[in-house]
């Protein structure tokens, strides 16, 4: 049986299996945004912790940016530094890929930390790097 990403299964008290997809489970939605990302990293917090995550890197006009790193659940901002510059450690997502990059965490380990970096020192243009989240309800 093959099920849709991010899905969990679970047996009823009559042997059936019952499919339950992330985005037909209970939560509660949450959004942030970065505009005129550089060099510098940004890290953004979820206390509660995020059970799926949908991330955009989006031209506004004239945005000089190539792409974005982006990194999980790091230590400290030290392993966040290490891992932002490790490319088996990063995702890359491009600007204005045609669709966002979606991310499915376990039930058992959501996440709580995202760090996002650019390719370009300076932003003379202008991006937004939109990240919505969903955390279990």
């Amino acid at each position: 049986m093959s099920l849709p990403l991010g899905s969990e299964t679970q047996t009823s008290t009559a042997g059936a299996r019952d499919v339950n997809i992330i985005t037909e489970r209970e939560g509660v939605g949450v959004s942030r945004e970065i505009l005129d990302l550089t060099t510098t990293p940004q890290t953004l917090s979820f206390a509660e912790g995020l059970a799926a995550v949908e991330i955009s890197y989006l031209d506004l006009g004239s945005a000089v940016g190539d792409w974005i790193y982006v990194v999980f659940d790091a230590l400290s901002d030290a392993d966040a530094a290490t891992k932002l510059a490790t490319a088996e450690a990063r995702i890359r997502i491009m600007l204005g890929e045609v669709s966002s990059r979606s991310i499915i965490f376990a039930r058992t380990t959501p996440c709580y930390r995202i760090d996002v970096v650019s390719n370009v020192a300076t932003e003379t243009g202008d991006s937004v790097v939109r990240i919505i989240g969903k955390v279990d309800a």
